[in-house]
């Protein structure tokens, strides 16, 4: 009977849940059934629409938990990759040798807060000794402007920076203490949209006095960056004279190429291409000392010190630093002997900071040209800092730079400002002129912006390259 195949049917639907969704049950015509349908076909679409659905209900939650799978190999994978990243050191041929001869050691992930050292001078015996008190000795090298050796020393984990300099000390009494100190550069969070679209002729280059004829001046200059990797495949850069040379600690992981890039386009930028540069056809010899990324990207003294050494190698005429950071004793050595080589140093002010008077380092050391920054109209920029060493100001607000991935971004800094005053500085340079000869010529053509004479704001005030004569005619 009818109530008969019903009750059959709802019995085989308790054993088929997902096929009960799909069939309805049969109704006294019989037109639930397939075969007792006037259009059996249409049963039949309904049953194999049910079945579909079921297996598609299947898959797509096999698919879910595929993908479940998936990400969370994938995650374990990254994370053991990081791992391995952050404790083996690969060493280059001649790069650094180990004070304690292990040569491609296991270096372990600095901790937060754990203290390390530049020590100069460290004798093998000494390091030894340290060695057994706990002390990582990671890397030395002989840096030819300090006359010495430079060692990096990791103090063990809990143990305070005092007690160790005195542990130190007391370990290898000949040899030189130094903090291990991080320089920053700005961060991209940092900059702002500001200025206009440099078309003909660009505001940032009318303001300094630039001409065209810089170009045929800059072909025998030698200009040193040290800063963060540089994207030589951008489209300002194809066809400059640049050299890239790493001297970051193999332990530690690479900063992104944003920054060093702005700062080298604005100096051999190509004539044509999305940045021209004020020097185009000068050498650059960049310094990848940089490493970390974002607000942790930083250079360390023992990484700098590596890139001083081989830029005075190279025989530059003037080195551009877009760093800050704070006082330290070994990097002012370092560049002291830059100045007797009559190597000009010019560095970036720094941002202004409630504890600006523990920053602003190398910008602030004597001898050093400090950069403040403006914009198109004149004014001062919001976050340089300020102070009686600076020398000159130099466009640095809504400069257009060139950036990692073939991008072209606006900036604002003193980062960007410096560039313009190292190129004026490479362009005035002589075999027979001392850099305070074009400090002087420059000082003197300068554009005074705030009160009369040298302030804390301006400097001399606004670079103009028509103080170097011939050159920028």
């Amino acid at each position: 009977s009818t109530s008969g195949v019903g009750y059959a049917w709802r019995g085989l639907l308790d054993r088929l849940p997902g096929l009960g969704h799909a069939i309805s049950m049969p109704s006294l015509d019989g037109c639930g059934l397939p075969f007792l349908c006037r259009n059996p076909l249409r049963g039949v679409s309904r049953v194999a629409r049910g079945i579909t659905g079921t297996a598609g209900r299947v898959a797509r939650g096999s698919l879910r938990t595929t993908f479940r799978v998936g990400r969370g190999a994938a995650r374990a994978t990254h994370r053991v990759a990081r791992v391995a990243a952050g404790v083996t050191v690969g060493v280059a041929a001649g790069a650094a040798t180990v004070a304690t001869g292990a040569l491609g050691s296991i270096v372990p992930r600095r901790k937060r807060g754990q203290a390390e050292f530049a020590v100069t001078g460290l004798r093998r015996a000494d390091a030894d000794r340290l060695a057994r008190r706990g002390y990582l000795i990671i890397q030395s090298r002989d840096s030819a402007l300090l006359g010495k050796s430079v060692t990096r020393v990791r103090v063990p984990d809990g143990k305070g920076s005092q007690v160790a300099e005195r542990e130190i000390g007391d370990l290898s009494p000949e040899s030189g203490i130094f903090r291990n100190d991080l320089f920053r550069r700005p961060v991209p969070g940092l900059y702002r949209l500001a200025g206009r679209h440099c078309g003909k002729r660009c505001e940032t280059f009318d303001v300094t006095s630039w001409t065209n004829s810089m170009r045929a001046c800059s072909a025998d200059v030698r200009i040193g960056v040290v800063d963060t990797g540089v994207d030589l495949t951008h489209d300002s850069l194809r066809g400059a004279k640049v050299s890239v040379k790493v001297t970051r600690s193999l332990d530690l992981p690479p900063s992104d190429k944003d920054h060093g890039t702005g700062v080298v386009s604005l100096l051999v930028g190509q004539t044509g291409s999305t940045v021209t540069g004020v020097v185009p056809d000068a050498r650059v010899f960049a310094v990848d000392a940089f490493h970390g990324s974002s607000a942790t990207s930083g250079a360390d003294v023992y990484d700098l010190i590596a890139a001083l050494d081989w830029l005075a190698e190279e025989k530059v005429s003037v080195v551009n630093l877009s760093l800050s950071g704070p006082d330290n004793p070994l990097l002012r050595a370092a560049i002291e002997r830059l100045l007797a080589l009559n190597i000009a140093v010019v560095a970036a002010s720094g941002q202004s900071s409630k504890s600006s008077a523990e920053v602003g380092f190398p910008a602030k050391y004597g001898g050093v040209v400090a950069v403040s920054a403006i914009d198109s109209r004149l004014r001062p920029s919001r976050v340089a800092l300020r102070g009686d060493h600076i020398s000159f100001t130099a466009p640095g607000v809504g400069v257009e730079v060139a950036q990692g991935s073939n991008r072209v971004r606006k900036v604002e800094g003193t980062s960007f400002a410096s560039p313009f005053v190292a190129a004026a500085y490479a362009v005035g340079a002589t075999p027979t002129s001392k850099v305070a000869e074009v400090t002087a010529r420059l000082a003197q053509s300068a554009r005074d912006l705030g009160p009369p004479g040298r302030d804390p704001t301006f400097g001399w005030g606004l670079l103009q390259f028509s103080g170097l004569g011939e050159c920028a005619r």
